[in-house]
């Protein structure tokens, strides 16, 4: 049963179809299914009629599908221009669902009838039909690359409709004729775009279309010449294909047992197998929803009246970030606290006025004043300006000072990304980078700053080493997703060292710069474990109450002088330190925390009076019959301020229509229901 939720599990991650399609899916299969054992078992003529009246049936039921898939992905994808090849856009999705929902039905359909032929010619035209509807979205990209003046584009996608035509012909035209030359010609046709593909080295997913109508016209194709050679094998062998019914019946048997919309294997497997955890979550995340995200967007471009076009990502279970279009500008958003990240123009700008051009010293003021309109601090006293001009713009970089006002550029700390803004000369916001965030937003996380004695704990940090205080830069600071890591703040010293604090100013992890000729410890395991010991009396006073154990991995060249100290406190939890040591015996890296111990435990059904389904049932009532597109459901493990660790159900539901995603915490023991994103009033503590 576990291996049945993998299955789902992986399906459901990266590819996902409304409920509505799914339920039209199984009840076309079950339609099938149920005449075929009518047939067999009750009335034994008209077979063929009446499968011809369910294949008209279950046409109908997957046109509704289509047209509900469609209009989803008319909701939430911008379908403009060449946009349509991007990957994440509706057409592939379109696709998907044409390749593993639409063709496997109508494939069913075609092995339950594979000895009859009636209405053949006029299901294949109409199922041929289905597969190129995505096709048609194609010429307004023909017609886009055309007024570019993209001359060879153009034509290799007429090259490619061309083929398609072709194929469509010549399928038709083996189906009549039935002979070698028609299957090989076809064959020949169906495979060229994707050996035209690899010659000019274009990914599968930029034409899917054309690749999901050759594969249909292929599978047809094979389709015929079984039926071909069974007509011949029955024929010769005076085969009776009646006396063999029963035995027939298998298929539509199992077909029931794998498909049915109401109850079928997968909820059997569901059900009964074992929950595991899948998903970590630290409780006290601020997280940003669409509607917050977009308010930036407009703060950040001025635009208040272009509709707003957010990519879509339905792998994700959280929003890992929002990437907005609004009118000429692609913003992207921190999914956590709602900092801006980037801001990138969309195609070239024309200055009109060049008598209102912006001068090189009002470039740094105009940066200053749309950062703080924008809500990311700026502190004089942390960051340095350089300006630099090209011919139509000027770029504001900004660099970030020690605290003895030296710059990390000329440090060599090359690999922290850099930050900066862009202007057109006539003030026209170019782009923008927030390089590692690098400019802060978040009222939570400045409250916890100011509350901490940055120098002080830096100070003592490395008299507990037995060394001098160098001067830092704060790099990053910010709330993160998982626990064990809900905030941190990230330093930098001027001798290169890296130091984590966590939110109550405690040093986290520790690592200086690399250096191999030093990396490996010399001494023996023991010695280095005395060493090691030592480090952690001075350095983790506060966890002395604690009995650590050491956790021996093997002894050898790549674990020596490395070693982990561990304190379960319950059977999900435990404290744990990490101590690497270099060739003097001297600390090169530290990592402390607390952690869970087994994340991918399995628990069993019966430990939780809140199941699944009910944790499912309890979120659904939230909503309108149609108002979820789908949702996903896991268990997860959940942490709060102090990392304490409980299990949760989690509920991921993909509103019908909408881009945002709500993400819903149900106590398995309580059923009590927290929503993250804030778009269900009144669902925290029913």
């Amino acid at each position: 049963m576990n291996i049945i939720q993998k299955i789902i599990w992986h399906v459901t991650k990266h590819r996902i179809l409304s409920q509505t399609t799914i339920f039209l899916m199984g009840t076309s299969i079950l339609l099938m299914a149920i005449v075929s054992l009518y047939y067999i078992f009750i009335k034994k003529k008209d077979y063929g009629r009446n499968m011809a009246l369910a294949g008209v049936a279950i046409r109908i039921l997957m046109l509704i599908a289509f047209t509900v898939e469609l209009y989803h992905q008319m909701s939430i994808y911008p379908l403009k221009g060449a946009d349509l090849l991007s990957k994440e856009d509706a057409l592939e999705h379109l696709n998907y669902l044409l390749l593993l929902g639409y063709m496997v039905v109508v494939g069913i359909y075609y092995i339950l009838t594979i000895e009859k032929s009636k209405y053949r010619g006029f299901f294949y035209t109409f199922d041929i039909g289905m597969m190129i509807i995505p096709i048609f979205n194609i010429f307004p990209i023909l017609i886009h690359v055309i007024l570019e003046g993209q001359i060879q584009q153009s034509i290799e996608i007429i090259v490619y409709i061309s083929i398609v035509v072709l194929s469509i012909y010549l399928f038709f035209r083996m189906y009549w004729k039935k002979n070698i030359l028609s299957y090989i010609l076809l064959f020949a046709a169906a495979i060229s775009p994707i050996i035209l593909f690899n010659i000019l080295g274009y990914s599968e997913a930029e034409y899917n279309p054309i690749f999901i109508i050759e594969i249909f016209l292929m599978l047809l194709a094979s389709y015929e010449g079984t039926r071909s050679m069974l007509s011949v094998i029955i024929e010769k062998k005076n085969l009776n294909l009646q006396s063999h019914l029963y035995v027939l019946s298998i298929f539509p048997v199992l077909l029931i047992f794998l498909a049915n919309p109401f109850y079928n294997i997968w909820d059997i497997g569901t059900d009964l197998g074992k929950y595991e955890v899948r998903e970590t979550f630290y409780i006290g995340t601020p997280l940003t929803n669409l509607k917050r995200a977009e308010e930036v967007a407009r703060i950040t471009t001025g635009n208040t009246t272009d509709k707003i076009r957010p990519k879509y990502s339905i792998n994700e279970n959280f929003h890992n970030g929002y990437d907005l279009k609004i009118g000429d500008y692609w913003v992207q958003v921190a999914s956590t606290e709602g900092t801006l990240l980037t801001v990138n123009r969309i195609g070239c700008h024309k200055i009109k006025d060049k008598k209102m051009l912006l001068k090189k010293e009002d470039a740094q003021q105009l940066s200053i004043d749309w950062l703080n309109n924008v809500g990311l601090d700026f502190n004089p006293k942390e960051i340095d300006i350089e300006i630099s001009e090209e011919d139509s713009s000027f770029k504001v970089n900004f660099n970030k000072k020690f605290t003895d006002g030296s710059l990390l550029k000329d440090n060599t700390n090359d690999y922290i990304a850099d930050s900066s803004i862009s202007w057109y000369k006539d003030g026209a916001l170019a782009g923008f980078e927030n390089g590692y965030n690098f400019f802060a937003a978040s009222s939570n996380s400045k409250k916890i700053l100011d509350g901490l004695d940055i120098e002080k704990i830096i100070k003592n940090w490395y008299l507990d080493l037995g060394e001098t205080s160098q001067p830092y830069i704060i790099i990053h600071e910010g709330f993160g997703f998982f626990p064990g890591d809900p905030y941190r703040l990230e330093v930098i010293l001027k001798n290169k060292d890296h130091i984590l604090l966590d939110r109550n100013g405690e040093v986290v992890s520790f690592q200086r710069e690399r250096n191999d000729d030093e990396d490996i410890f010399n001494g023996s395991y023991e010695e280095g474990l005395i060493v090691a010991e030592k480090y952690l009396s001075e350095i983790c006073k506060e966890w002395s109450k604690y009995d650590f154990e050491i956790f021996k991995r093997g002894i050898d060249k790549g674990s020596k002088g490395y070693y982990e100290f561990i304190y379960p406190i319950d059977e999900l939890n435990s404290y744990y330190i990490n101590i690497a040591l270099n060739s003097h015996g001297k600390l090169i890296r530290f990592n402390k925390g607390k952690r869970v111990i087994n994340r991918e435990k399995y628990l069993v059904k019966d430990d939780f009076p809140i199941s699944r389904r009910q944790a499912l049932n309890l979120v659904s009532k939230y909503y309108k019959p149609f108002e979820i597109y789908n949702k996903r459901i896991m268990m997860a493990l959940t942490s709060d301020n102090d990392e304490n660790y409980k299990y949760n159900w989690m509920i991921v539901v993909f509103p019908f229509g909408k881009v945002e995603h709500h993400v819903y915490f149900v106590d398995p023991y309580t059923g009590d229901i927290k929503e993250v994103y804030g778009y269900k009033d009144g669902v925290i503590g029913e």
